[in-house]
């Protein structure tokens, strides 16, 4: 028998800052549709493309405020549509990106829990054009005063109390690739707390076209000035210098799988960073798997470097189909925008890793 949860009493506000088309943006929506509590949806469109309207229009949703037109750039958009709405917690989705079933709930959960924090932030995976899942995002951790050198923080899994926005001024919106980490890094230097849960609320797209994918001059121009203010100028050049070195895997990892050959093998646990069944003693982990596909699926494919590893979850039949390789079949087709909670289990010792999991058409 499933437990109920309890339902938080917060309210929020999350702004859809669009600049062009995506293919992702029907699943974006369709997130945000099947949140509960239903958030205050801002969208900002400057894309000027019909599709995207059409969009908006088949979502279901029904717009806190919704405009069409040219604007000053993403974070101005994020702005105004905060501006906008009234809720007590505010965020941002980007149209490539996905909020998991149950994620506000949680994150007001969570915040009612931390009355005295400014934010939470949680966890997300990553998923590329197919809409495979390659793994979960490597570079949460808990803020720290490094802030200024590192961001720990996936932006699609924080969400910010508006009070505590409000207080710093929100975004800073001359930036256009620093934003999110630029306001963190202000909220921790007024003394605010954002406080890490240790969940999976989103799933960030990672692919050609994203504004992190790759190092060009602004973006490097924004990091170094937000990391010498804060840090100096030595580490401003470190931080710039690592961006640099992890752009150029991330590249030519990309180019390789655009040729047809594996991802999985080489880099792509580097950069996804998918936790490895057995790390640090734990012979578990979670993962959830969204269907971002525009139709209903029953079938999920999970692949994994070694036979060692059991994969299994609450709704599916398990079965292995090959040496690392997984079939799960749901009893009930999921829905697109929704998604399911796989568990893989292994020898506490092992060093086998996650690779993929992909819906099958």
């Amino acid at each position: 028998m499933k437990v109920k949860m309890s339902q938080t009493n917060l309210t929020f506000a999350i702004s859809v800052p669009i600049g062009s088309w995506h293919p992702m943006l029907p699943a974006a929506l369709r997130s945000l549709a099947a949140q509960a509590p239903s958030p205050e949806v801002a969208v900002l469109d400057a894309s000027g493309d019909a599709r995207v309207a059409k969009a908006l229009d088949a979502s279901g949703l029904c717009f806190a405020y919704r405009r069409h037109g040219p604007d000053a750039g993403q974070s101005a958009a994020i702005m105004e549509g905060w501006r906008n709405t009234a809720s007590d917690v505010v965020g941002w989705l980007n149209a490539d990106d996905l909020l998991l079933s149950g994620a506000l709930n949680e994150a007001g959960l969570a915040l009612e829990a931390r009355p005295s924090d400014a934010g939470v932030f949680a966890g997300s995976v990553v998923f590329d054009a197919a809409r495979t899942v390659l793994g979960i995002h490597g570079q949460v951790g808990v803020l720290t005063d490094q802030i200024a050198c590192s961001n720990p923080i996936s932006q699609p899994s924080c969400f910010v109390r508006r009070h505590s926005m409000e207080a710093v001024a929100g975004l800073n919106e001359q930036l256009h690739y620093v934003m999110d980490w630029e306001f963190w890094a202000r909220l921790r230097q007024a003394g605010e707390t954002l406080a890490p849960v240790d969940a999976i609320w989103s799933a960030v797209y990672w692919g050609e076209g994203t504004k992190t994918f790759g190092l060009g001059p602004r973006r490097a121009r924004e990091m170094f000035e937000l990391t010498r203010k804060h840090a100096g100028t030595l580490n401003a050049l470190k931080t710039v210098l690592s961006a640099r070195l992890d752009g150029l895997g991330a590249d030519w990892l990309f180019r390789l799988s655009k040729s047809g050959r594996s991802r999985t093998t080489t880099g792509g646990i580097r950069l996804t960073a998918a936790r490895h069944p057995g790390e640090n003693g734990s012979r578990k982990a979670i993962l959830r798997i969204p269907n971002g596909f525009d139709s209903a699926r029953s079938e999920l494919i999970v692949a994994l470097s070694s036979e060692e590893v059991l994969v299994s979850s609450e709704q599916a039949e398990a079965a292995m189909i090959a040496k690392g390789e997984w079939r799960l079949t749901f009893t009930e087709q999921v829905a697109p925008g929704s998604d399911r909670r796989i568990e893989l289990s292994a020898p506490a010792d092992s060093k086998a890793r996650f690779l993929s999991a992909k819906w099958r058409t």
